[in-house]
């Protein structure tokens, strides 16, 4: 029989673990600011606001003219596998900045005012959470790249919840209301904005020319569905922002001539529940690529045939299957946040092209880069329309790799096989 001291005995116990539980749970996640009200809850599907705070150390070196873009090459060694494929993103690598951004934010200025391709739209009922998604990517911005922008905040109001403060600050520092880009000149007061556009004005226009991603906003509906509701998309290949606007995440990837490989059967679901799960204080990215003749970051609506990024031209003129000089090394970069007050997933995309004359003066590059070709599953040789180039590209690489073991920047082993990389590089 169990005595009434031992009872209590056995009731203290379960209040200790209960406390140093609830203590280390606390001590593992990010601090909270002071007076910040909101839950600690993490942010799911539930929209339900978490307040943390994200360090991010300014570049205050950073010198934009000299500043390389960054040499992503996605292929790995005999596979291409149809996985989500992401990683943690340390924020503070949110969104990177080159010498190429003046260049292209004059691209996406001619896009966005390009009636035919329509590059920017908040929908009815979403101002709130885009602008959200704004004001997290000025405050980065302005805390990462100090020279480049500067942002002006609200006085804080700790009974009005748009006064409060990102992300990336304190929450009593306010929230951001004036946006500075020192590169460009331009300056963008909301305020200003809404009193001359309305109360339904586009937060996603000013995002969109603050970068150099493409951006897109989903929010869940009440089926847990995720819905494209805002975004700013300028430099697509193989989509067009008008196409997928309103659509479910399901729909994006299946609408079109040509499904994206692996979705019904592997990726969906697997997405469909990270989606549902993610939480503000992480962010995740992933890389994905293809191969394109041309430099051109956009092709024209009328000239896209199949879903994909694949210059018509191919068939225009034949004779550039003769010659892989012309072709290039497309890579786009996907970032995704879930915003913290709420609750809507922000993705960027980032594309990078390299002529494949590049790709073949980098050490082991060529090989690896032929291997993952040449595993391609027959699905991703539909997608990825690889019939039009397959023979000249392996070809190409096949003879700078070759051409790399020859020179020695390649290494054999005493075996004379290659010595190859072993990490992944994304």
């Amino acid at each position: 029989m169990i005595t009434l001291a031992g009872c209590a005995l056995v009731l203290l116990l379960a209040v200790y673990l209960y406390h140093r539980r609830r203590t280390a749970n606390a001590a593992s996640r990010p601090a909270l600011s002071a007076g910040a009200g909101w839950s600690e809850k993490s942010s799911t599907s539930s929209g339900k606001p978490v307040r943390f705070q994200a360090n991010i150390p300014p570049l205050d070196g950073f010198v934009l003219e000299d500043t390389d873009e960054i040499a992503y090459r996605p292929v790995r060694w005999n596979k291409h596998p149809v996985t989500m494929g992401i990683s943690n993103m340390p924020f503070e690598s949110w969104f990177q900045l080159d010498h190429k951004y003046t260049y292209l934010q004059k691209f996406r200025a001619l896009k966005t005012r390009d009636d035919e391709y329509n590059t920017t739209e908040t929908r009815a009922g979403f101002h709130d959470a885009a602008l959200e998604c704004l004001c997290e990517t000025a405050s980065f911005l302005a805390l990462r790249y100090p020279k480049l922008f500067r942002v002006e905040r609200r006085r804080y109001a700790p009974a009005d919840e748009s006064t409060w403060g990102d992300s990336f600050v304190n929450v009593e520092d306010g929230a951001v209301k004036v946006v500075h880009n020192l590169v460009t000149g331009d300056v963008w007061d909301f305020d200003a904005i809404e009193r001359e556009e309305g109360n339904d004005w586009n937060p996603m226009k000013v995002a969109g020319q603050l970068t150099v991603e493409d951006l897109a906003m989903l929010c869940e509906n009440d089926n847990q569905e995720y819905i494209f509701q805002a975004g700013h998309v300028a430099t697509q290949g193989h989509w067009r922002f008008r196409e997928k606007l309103g659509c479910t995440l399901h729909e994006i990837h299946v609408n079109g001539p040509v499904e994206v490989p692996g979705w019904r059967d592997v990726l969906r679901k697997s997405m469909e529940r990270y989606f549902l799960k993610m939480t503000p204080e992480k962010a995740v990215q992933r890389t994905n690529f293809t191969f394109q003749n041309g430099s051109t970051l956009q092709f024209e609506p009328e000239k896209r045939r199949h879903a994909n990024v694949i210059d018509p031209q191919w068939e225009a003129t034949p004779e550039v299957l003769k010659s892989a000089e012309g072709m290039y090394f497309r890579v786009e970069r996907q970032t995704l946040r879930r915003m913290p007050r709420s609750g809507a997933l922000f993705f960027s995309f980032r594309t990078y092209l390299t002529p494949l004359l590049t790709i073949a003066k980098e050490p082991g590059v060529a090989g690896r880069m032929a291997s993952n070709v040449r595993a391609y599953p027959s699905n991703v040789d539909e997608y990825n329309s690889t019939i039009k180039y397959k023979s000249v590209l392996l070809d190409f690489l096949d003879k700078a790799h070759a051409d790399d073991i020859a020179s020695g920047r390649v290494k054999l082993d005493e075996k004379g096989e290659e010595i190859r990389q072993k990490s992944y590089p994304f």
